[in-house]
């Protein structure tokens, strides 16, 4: 008899066995692979948060420090513009106030919320800060948190603003003789360019055209597109050139240049200042609002047509072509060349050195003094002073009305005198001054030394001791010490 030997049923069983165990290496494998990938996303949301956090601290710094500067250099403007009379100290003291207050009440006005970075990526200012008066600073705190797919990393920052702006002292003064006063206080010209220069933390500047750069604060070795500045800080390292700025959208900053400036076209919405260390050239500053521009050096201007509220301090000389408009402060250390002045008001001029009118000019409530000798065309002035510590060579008509006054300290040549009954024209009775009258104009006023001091000296009341005002700006107020003393304490 054979015997019959059936393996279909082995076989089953051994395929059924293999893909038990197939399924388990497979489900396994899938398990091991999930979990490795979900800590990979956990470390990738760890490191984006950390970035956005930093993005945050670093955006809401650079605001704080940008309208932090812009009140105190608005500051230092208007103390700059004051008389100063007996009411000085108390008015200087008042802007600096104003200016603290100003800076208070914008930091707690931050947008707590800025527009997200993508869905799921932001940061954001976690609630109001906090400002304290603490001995000379401001101590301001802020949590600043950034988020990432519902997870959150905060930092506890602190900032140490300078609340003492600058300090003034008083004086007596009794003397008499040649005045050294000034309309306008100069800066530290030494201090123009922060030490060290550039900072040496800052990042560099965005490089690609259209790029924005709101914000911050950076270095850049050669020019960018300033169309796009806006609220920012940029340290240029090098001589730089920039033409055709007419986007309206760029301003609030402000650009420190070690080397020369060329600057066409400074169309912006205002607040924006230079700060340069070597010569400069603006051409084009038509509608110029709010803008400060500090030269170590010559610069030249050329088209400065209803300006408002401009500001040009230069420890050299200076040519001045097309102006007009109000609230112009000019200091130069060197000479001083104007052509075509028309109709400039409620302005102050200070020139050490020469000065030369090239063509007429016209002042209303200016307040302008010239030290060194002076050269002039047709001059017209209302309600506005004028002292010439020199000599005055001056031709055409000369006229003052509604409370002018003129003061003539050395010998001059003048063209024809038109004085109203409530103007005064001074001449000190050592000097020889020769000059014709306008039928119906008023007699010049001959003073001696002392009575010549008296009314004609800047900054007299008409007390015979008079104060005399110092300001000096806090030297410690640079973006590098602040920097250096703000704190960051992780909160979670």
């Amino acid at each position: 008899m054979k015997s019959i030997s059936n393996q279909n049923g082995y076989t089953l069983l051994l395929t059924l066995l293999l893909v038990v165990i197939i399924s388990g290496f497979i489900g396994t494998l899938s398990f091991l692979t999930l979990t490795q990938q979900k800590q990979v996303e956990k470390t990738d949301d760890r490191l984006l948060l950390s970035d956005i956090t930093d993005m945050g601290v670093e955006a809401y710094k650079a605001q704080v420090l940008n309208l932090f500067f812009e009140e105190v250099n608005k500051a230092k403007l208007e103390v700059s513009l004051l008389e100063k009379d007996l009411d000085f100290e108390k008015n200087a003291n008042d802007i600096e106030d104003y200016a603290l207050l100003t800076i208070k009440n914008k930091i707690l006005n931050l947008t707590k919320y800025p527009p997200p970075i993508s869905d799921n990526i932001k940061y954001q200012l976690d609630k109001e800060p906090i400002i304290t008066d603490s001995g000379n600073n401001l101590l301001v705190t802020m949590y600043i948190s950034g988020l990432v797919n519902n997870k959150t990393e905060q930092y506890l920052v602190k900032f140490k603003l300078p609340n003492n702006i600058y300090n003034i002292t008083v004086t007596k003064d009794g003397s008499t003789g040649e005045s050294n006063e000034s309309f306008v206080i100069p800066p530290n010209f030494e201090d123009t360019l922060p030490t060290p220069f550039p900072p040496t933390e800052n990042d560099l500047c965005p490089s690609k055209k259209n790029e924005w750069f709101s914000g911050i604060i950076c270095n850049s070795s050669s020019p960018f597109d300033i169309d796009y500045l806006y609220n920012s800080t940029v340290y240029l390292t090098k001589s730089s050139t920039f033409s055709n700025a007419n986007n309206n959208n760029y301003g609030k900053s402000t650009l420190y240049v070690n080397g020369n400036l060329n600057m066409s076209n400074l169309n912006s919405n205002g607040n924006i200042s230079f700060y340069i260390k070597g010569e400069a050239d603006f051409d084009n500053l038509n509608n110029a609002e709010n803008v400060i521009i500090q030269g170590t050096d010559n610069a030249s201007f050329n088209n400065l047509n209803n300006i408002n509220s401009l500001s040009i301090m230069l420890n050299g000389s200076g040519s001045f072509h097309n102006i007009g408009g109000q609230n112009f402060t000019l200091y130069t250390k060197g000479d001083a060349s104007f052509g075509n002045i028309n109709n400039l008001s409620e302005s102050n001029i200070e020139v050490r050195g020469t000065t030369v009118f090239n063509q007429n000019i016209q002042f209303k409530n200016v307040k302008s003094h010239h030290v060194d000798s002076s050269l002039a065309q047709q001059i017209q002035l209302d309600n506005t002073i004028m002292i010439f510590e020199s000599s005055l060579s001056q031709k055409g008509a000369f006229q003052l009305k509604n409370n002018s006054k003129v003061c003539i300290r050395n010998s001059s040549s003048l063209g024809m005198l038109d004085i109203d009954a409530t103007s005064k024209f001074y001449i000190k009775d050592t000097s020889s001054v020769t000059y014709s009258l306008q039928g119906g104009s008023r007699l010049p006023i001959i003073l001696d030394s002392t009575k010549f001091e008296e009314f004609c000296t800047l900054g007299s009341s008409g007390d015979s001791e008079g104060q005399n005002y110092e300001v000096e700006l806090d030297g410690s107020i640079n973006l590098i010490s602040i920097e250096n003393q703000i704190e960051y304490d992780i909160q979670n």
